[in-house]
């Protein structure tokens, strides 16, 4: 997730999954009110770093991933830190994705401010992918040099 804090006085849910058969946040990103990275990792056990500060008004890349024995946190591609987790994951068909709220409509809402990239993933990503993710180079393929693309160039001329 790339995002922008503002201003906050409380807890901010950047982004909430809650599975209708789980026990509320199974995950959720957020920042706490001393502008730390706060999260839940595959169930409600809340987590924090006291590490990392969020400054306001300054962009980040901001990412939370979990393989059941730990929820590691990335701030810029570079790893934050890890709490241990110890979970079974879930295997979850059906989901609701909250953006800019903690748990539900109105609990932990964002106070000010501003998302982009929101990207969602059904694994654990390595530190390594979310540099590529950061960099906008996440495709298997890269286009500009296939024949496609070129020829599409030339046409334009």
């Amino acid at each position: 997730m790339l995002f922008c804090p503002n201003f906050s006085t409380d807890y901010d849910g950047l982004i909430s999954i809650e599975a209708p058969v789980g026990d509320c946040c199974e995950y959720r990103l957020m920042v706490n009110p001393s502008f730390n990275p706060f999260w839940d990792a595959g169930h409600h056990a809340d987590k924090s770093l006291g590490n990392f500060k969020f400054e306001l008004k300054k962009w980040y890349h901001y990412a939370l991933t979990a393989n059941g024995k730990s929820g590691k946190i990335y701030v810029d591609g570079k790893f934050i830190g890890e709490q241990v987790e110890n979970f079974k994951l879930p295997d979850f068909k059906d989901v609701t994705v909250y953006l800019g709220t903690g748990e539900s409509p109105g609990v932990h809402p964002v106070e000010d401010a501003i998302f982009d990239d929101v990207m969602i993933w059904d694994i654990a990503l390595t530190e390594n992918d979310l540099k590529q993710i950061m960099l906008g180079d996440i495709l298997a393929v890269h286009p500009q040099s296939k024949l496609a693309v070129t020829w599409a160039r030339i046409k334009t001329l």
